[in-house]
């Protein structure tokens, strides 16, 4: 990014045109740092609430009952 801002564009590579423009990437690099992209974050918090909706068989099955379903299911 200082090289961006100093100022100084290089030459093209390919026509050696000294008329260039330096264009700075919005990708973001996250595997030295770990962590994970804003994507990934709803990816695993849209798995997380799936995985919460299920409800145990056995639970079902004593609402279907009539009863309240017992400590620990």
């Amino acid at each position: 990014m200082a090289a961006a801002s100093a100022g100084h564009s290089p030459s093209c590579p390919e026509c050696c045109h000294p008329d260039t423009k330096r264009v700075v990437s919005q990708l973001a690099v996250l595997d030295s740092i770990g962590g994970l992209t804003p994507g990934e974050v709803n990816q695993v918090k849209a798995a997380e609430e799936r995985a919460a909706s299920f409800t145990p068989r056995e639970h079902i099955d004593q609402l279907k009952a009539g009863r309240a379903p017992s400590e620990g299911a």
